[in-house]
């Protein structure tokens, strides 16, 4: 549509704009900018990863403390997680609590995590600065990088009343760096490591004058990899200002940019049912794979206080999302033949491009004598995603387990080519609310619609194979019961939705069926200790989904929508800060995760999973860190997380099993100065050869060895 073509250009001219004014920024904000950050621990970070005091815009828009919030909710500030050195946010995200890392290259080893007992990127839903990231044919490349972040924001549980489906076990928030008014900074970072892996990264911001802002981070990372031909590269770019003409109006323009080329690997086979080690640093690729990811998202967003007690906001954004893969990807070691079969060459383009809006409106206006805060708002959003690929010919090659030779790759252009294009519409409006019974008890609920219209048109016949719309109403009810202020008690009830893949690219086997639906209750306490030095918190939960694919017990060839799977567990988390510079973190879940009615066909026969566990759901998983200042400007400090197993099919078959595996870091820093510290850093110090996640039943996901990292961190 034209208008379309008017908003495209609007947002191009914006983002060139943008980058226009950044610049002018760094000058004038390097040449003006006189005050400077004091009392800023660049060594350890932001005390604790719970957070329990502070604002967390994922669990609710009402402007709600975490520990004000009747729902499970952690708060992972960046600082902390540079102190920690995590290269990937990913890395980071999986060491709060029950929160465990699925990623694989193919993905861009970004957004699939597993959480109270669902698993994907349709179960646990990424958002960037609060805007959903639409999966495109399983995939969400951005965000990636550690340093433009301002603080990550986990929920757990049912998100849909607050985002709309694909959020039944959880919602990841990323919030970037922005600008902070009256507060000038200048950060750097430079790290060299194993395999050649380098980080280079420098930020700065503060004010221009007195109503302007700014904020500009880049970083650029590199690395030959753990295995042969493991070369990755990346660049994250993010740059906003912020304009604030009066006390009670702001707009921040923002442009975030990442390009990211990930190690090109797929995995290891499987030899005899384990892993050889002989095969541990080998790539079974081909030589000339490639895998390059390019997303760019510009924002505009606009605060005003229109009266005492009402707030209106809006975020207008466009992203666009470039990826191309090509490689060959599985491998099936073939015993008789002392053998690896490779096949699954694919190569793939996504062409994604998704603009939207959101407005809410928040009052707080007293009901009598009972404080009440409410917001009602609306949100839509455009996605257009084309998928290119040459329609997978099933190519298949052999190669010597412990010699591979990669060859290259031979495509066939003239069957290169675009085969299918889909338009994604949503529609959405929301309203919570909280009233405040007594000072101490308080009910907080919040009600959402969707609507999404999907269009898929398949470019070789020119014949639209889907034209679909789907409803879904979701809603949460909660009580808070804080006897003090350092104390709450909280029960809530929630609804939540997924869809049976990814929604923008729905299929048409999938269009005739409704969106996978659940409910969850939960229950939990929370609290601070030690004068605010320690946080902890506890949470147990019963979550149920319907509407799983299943198969017709009376005629096993046709598909019905009636399975159910369910998830028990509880979850515990603890930070403190100790004394004589002692620090303490720890958390970990244990759940039960099982098919209450599933069947599949296996050889023509229908076979109930009842009683089963889902495949990719570790059922345990534990983090804990540990950081203690035993001098004067020098820290040690040393982690590990623990996964456990995880069954690779709907069967449980044992010779599927992802083994459970324990991963530690250690690291000593030296502060040379002020704000600017030196460390040296192990990664799995152990050396453990364990996997992260299956790529298929076929073949594992190695983790990287042991590996060593100098790294300079500043801030002035």
């Amino acid at each position: 549509m034209q208008w379309e073509g008017v908003l495209g250009r609007a947002f191009e001219l914006g983002a060139r704009a943008s980058i226009a004014m950044l610049a002018l920024a760094i000058q004038v904000g390097t040449a003006n900018a006189q005050a400077t950050v004091s009392g800023v621990e660049v060594m350890g970070g932001r005390p604790g990863s719970l957070n329990l005091k502070e604002t967390a815009a994922t669990g609710s828009r009402l402007g709600l403390k975490a520990i004000e919030t009747p729902a499970s909710i952690e708060i992972l500030s960046g600082d902390a997680i540079r102190a920690r050195g995590d290269i990937s946010l990913a890395n980071a995200i999986s060491r709060s609590t029950g929160i465990v890392q699925q990623n694989d290259p193919g993905n861009g080893s970004t957004a699939s995590f597993a959480a109270r007992g669902f698993s994907g990127v349709g179960s646990v839903m990424t958002l960037f600065d609060g805007m959903r990231l639409f999966v495109g044919a399983g995939t969400v490349t951005f965000p990636f990088d550690p340093w433009t972040v301002e603080q990550v924001e986990v929920l757990r549980g049912p998100a849909s009343v607050l985002f709309g489906q694909g959020a039944l076990g959880g919602a990841v928030n990323v919030i970037p760096k922005r600008p902070k008014p009256g507060m000038a900074a200048y950060d750097v970072q430079a790290a060299y490591g194993s395999d050649e892996t380098y980080r280079l990264a420098l930020g700065a911001g503060g004010p221009i004058s007195p109503d302007l802002s700014y904020r500009v981070d880049v970083s650029r990372n590199g690395s030959q990899g753990y295995v042969e031909r493991g070369g990755s590269e990346s660049l994250a770019l993010s740059g906003s200002m912020r304009w604030q003409p009066s006390e009670t109006l702001s707009f921040i323009l923002s442009n975030d940019y990442g390009d990211q080329s990930p190690m090109k690997y797929f995995g290891t086979p499987l030899i005899n049912g384990g892993i050889d080690n002989r095969t541990r640093d080998l790539n079974y690729n081909v030589a000339d794979a490639r895998m390059r990811f390019k997303d760019n998202m510009t924002q505009l967003r606009a605060e005003w206080s229109a009266a005492n007690g009402v707030r209106v906001r809006n975020a207008l954004y466009r992203l666009t999302s470039d990826r191309e893969w090509r490689n060959a990807e599985t491998y099936i070691y073939d015993p008789p033949g002392r053998r690896v079969e490779r096949t699954d060459y694919i190569p793939i383009l996504h062409d994604e491009m998704q603009w939207g809006d959101t407005v809410d409106v928040s009052v707080q206006h007293d009901l009598g004598p009972l404080k009440n805060t409410f917001v009602v708002g609306a949100e839509f959003n455009k996605v257009r995603f084309q998928h290119t690929n040459d329609g997978f010919p099933g190519t298949t090659t052999f190669l010597d387990p412990f010699r591979p030779d990669p060859g290259n790759y031979i495509i066939k252009e003239a069957s290169f080519i675009p085969r299918y294009r889909t338009k994604t519409g949503q529609y959405g409006i929301f309203a919570e609310d909280q009233l405040k019974l007594t000072d101490q008890l308080s009910l907080v609920g919040g009600m959402r619609f969707d609507s999404y219209h999907v269009r898929r048109l398949n470019l070789l016949t020119n014949v639209e194979q889907v034209n679909r719309t789907l409803d879904d109403i979701g809603y949460r009810l909660g009580v808070v019961y804080a006897p003090n202020s350092n104390t709450s008690f909280y029960a809530q009830y929630a609804t939540g939705s997924d869809p049976l893949g990814s929604l923008i690219t729905t299929s048409a086997g999938q269009a005739p069926f409704e969106l996978s639906t659940g409910r969850q209750w939960e229950a939990g306490i929370k609290g601070l200790f030690l004068g605010g030095r320690g946080e902890w918190t506890v949470a147990a939960y019963d979550i149920v989904k319907n509407k799983l694919l299943t198969r017709d017990r009376a005629n096993p060839t046709v598909q019905v929508q009636v399975g159910q799977r369910s998830s028990k567990g509880v979850e515990a988390s603890l930070a403190v800060k100790l004394g004589a510079g002692w620090s303490f973190e720890a958390n970990g879940t244990v759940l039960d995760a099982n098919y209450d009615d599933f069947t599949e066909i296996v050889g023509g026969v229908p076979v109930s999973r009842k009683g089963l566990t889902p495949p990719d759901t570790p059922e345990k998983s534990a983090n804990i860190w540990l950081s203690w200042a035993f001098a004067q400007n020098w820290r040690v400090y040393g982690g590990a997380r623990y996964v456990g197993r995880q069954f690779g099919d709907n069967s449980n078959d044992p010779k599927l099993i992802l083994p459970s595996y324990t991963a530690a870091d250690a690291g000593v820093e030296w502060e040379l100065r002020p704000n600017l510290a030196l460390n040296l850093q192990l990664f799995n110090a152990l050396d453990e050869i364990y996997a992260t996640s299956s790529y298929g039943n076929t073949q594992r996901i190695l983790a990287r060895p042991r590996a060593a990292e100098l790294r300079l961190t500043g801030r002035f």
